[in-house]
């Protein structure tokens, strides 16, 4: 059984495979926006699950590239 992390990295590589492209909406936070507009049913269906956790990460990425400068 995945975790809810895990089911999100697998949703997001799933996404980039299938060419999707993620933005959180201009006037509203709290709404995704995708392009193409119309997705396959399971890819939907992760979008509403995870959509919280998305927006956040497209708000304030992963954090890669603080601890990548750290250090150094």
């Amino acid at each position: 059984m995945l975790t809810p992390r895990g089911e999100l990295a697998l949703l997001m590589l799933a996404l980039y495979l299938s060419g999707v492209r993620l933005a959180p909406h201009p006037d509203d936070p709290t709404r995704l926006r995708h392009r193409p507009a119309h997705l396959p049913t399971h890819l939907a269906d992760g979008l509403g699950r995870h959509k919280a956790a998305i927006l956040r990460l497209l708000r304030e990425g992963d954090g890669a590239e603080k601890t990548a400068g750290e250090g150094a």
